[in-house]
């Protein structure tokens, strides 16, 4: 058990410019030193003695291997700005290194605040708040099962895209029939393409609908909505394609963007090597979409707005883009490893907000 958590926390993030020595201490680490060395559990006391405290945020656990997974951290990032290296390489580009210690200290200060409030939060991993269990000697993270819905999710209506075992709900867009395993796997309860296996779809079509997933490939991909197998041609040449890279940007090509439509606007965070989250709401042809937390655009289909960036698109000579309203979700092959997992859905009401 010691060994494992030293080498869990050995692979927490870094933040490379944050000092090690006692007398440079930001403000939360006293805070942290208090949790889990003072008073928390004894085998955590000798990860943080070993330096640990000196050089990171223990706001995340490089969990993928180890199928961990860390609320703790996953509250605390909805609290802070979890991108804060692009936030130091930008103040040292911007105003060297004075402005780079003085990014340092705001980001600091606000993960601070962050700590105090995560910690009265109720933890996912028990009973208790987070302050309260690691006090008690329990670690605020838990290896959590995928591909489950929660009783509160059960009640609000989510339903799984994907089961961790098979392919059962989806679609060939080639053979038009069910999945056959072979090229897209199955393994350690995650979908992936390896390679040459083809666009696929589900078998159910979706009008008004909330769409949850994780995403992590080698190179490009994309999530398509208002799919159409009834379409000649192409899985996306009538479906909308939100856009899956490893790279950050701010065009309509971008990571996160509705393809050739809509560039990401906001906070576009992506980990290339690591999972990634995207949130889709469509309500009577109102899409909203979120990447890795973050709001990324909303639109609505057939409205000025729309049609102006249509014309101004690769779309603008499909006939039936974006119209099919009942459309399946589409999962694209285009040509790199891609795998997904956590796919949820809930069909929502043309009231709903």
């Amino acid at each position: 058990m010691k060994t494992s958590l030293v080498q869990i926390f050995s692979v927490l993030i870094i933040v490379s410019s944050l000092a090690s020595s006692a007398q440079a201490l930001p403000p939360w680490k006293p805070k942290f030193k208090e949790m889990f060395i003072d008073d928390g559990p004894e085998p955590l006391q000798d990860a943080f003695a070993n330096k640990v405290i000196g050089s990171c945020k223990v706001c995340h656990v490089d969990g993928e291997e180890k199928k961990v997974r860390n609320p703790f951290g996953q509250a605390l990032d909805q609290l802070i700005d979890g991108n804060a290296g692009e936030r130091l390489k930008a103040a040292t580009k911007d105003g060297g290194v004075d402005a780079k210690k003085a990014m340092q200290a705001k980001i600091d200060k606000e993960f601070l605040v962050a700590l105090e409030s995560v910690l009265k939060l109720p933890s996912a991993s028990g009973s208790g708040t987070y302050g309260q269990r690691i006090k008690a000697g329990k670690l605020p993270f838990v290896p959590t099962p995928l591909n489950v819905l929660t009783e509160q999710e059960k009640a609000a209506g989510w339903r799984l895209l994907f089961d961790g075992v098979t392919a059962e709900g989806w679609n060939s867009w080639r053979t038009k029939k069910s999945l056959e395993l072979g090229k897209w796997i199955v393994a350690d309860g995650v979908l992936t393409l390896e390679k040459g296996g083809g666009d696929i779809y589900t078998a159910t079509p979706f009008e008004n609908f909330e769409l949850v997933l994780e995403w992590k490939t080698t190179g490009n991909s994309g999530i398509l909505i208002r799919v159409d197998p009834k379409a000649g041609g192409a899985i996306y040449n009538v479906a909308p394609e939100m856009q899956i890279d490893r790279t950050v940007g701010d065009k309509d090509t971008s990571t996160g963007a509705l393809y050739d439509i809509y560039p990401v606007g906001g906070k576009n965070v992506i980990r290339p090597d690591g999972w990634n989250s995207v949130r889709i709401r469509m309500v009577n042809g109102e899409g909203t979409h979120w990447s890795n937390g973050h709001k990324v655009y909303s639109y609505k289909i057939g409205s000025d707005d729309w049609n102006k960036r249509i014309a101004n698109s690769k779309w603008r000579n499909k006939k039936g883009f974006a119209e099919t309203v009942a459309g399946h979700i589409g999962l694209q092959d285009h040509g790199a490893k891609v795998s997904f997992r956590n796919m949820k859905i809930r069909v929502l009401k043309s009231g709903d907000k």
